[in-house]
């Protein structure tokens, strides 16, 4: 949330709306609302792999600085710690959410969303669930 804060003062909300748009995104700001999908949040961790293949100096950095946050409780909180995982995560008004990509043998973009969270530190305990079980299908297949 600070992230976002920092963008839309120092951008501007139209714009970022207009990047969010340009990017891929389909649900932005419906009726002037901050929601989103999993969709777009997967679409938007594309965008920045994408980044990083056109601009490898400052991907590299942006990647970095999304895997050593100091919020690691969500995707990375239950699978191998050398695993690193370039994600964000985020809480506001009962909603637990995280999304990035897992860097293992066969990387994977994950995106976890949730609503009516009663207890966002358990919420961010059950992405973790969720994100385990997804890192070990992926580890299983071929």
């Amino acid at each position: 949330n600070i992230a976002y804060r920092m963008l839309v003062k120092h951008a501007g909300k139209e714009t970022l709306i207009d990047f969010m748009k340009y990017s891929g995104g389909q649900t932005v700001f419906p009726g002037g609302k901050n929601l989103t999908t999993a969709r777009d949040m997967s679409v938007y961790v594309q965008a920045t792999l994408d980044f990083v293949k056109k601009d490898p100096k400052n991907g590299k950095r942006l990647l970095d600085d999304l895997a050593h946050s100091i919020y690691h409780v969500g995707l990375p909180g239950q699978i191998p710690a050398q695993i690193i995982v370039a994600h964000k995560e985020g809480d506001i008004d009962n909603v637990a959410a995280d999304a990035g990509v897992v860097f293992c043998a066969r990387p994977y973009i994950l995106v976890v969303l949730s609503k009516g969270v009663k207890d966002v530190d358990q919420g961010f305990r059950d992405i973790a669930g969720i994100s385990k079980i997804t890192y070990n299908y992926q580890t299983q297949l071929k």
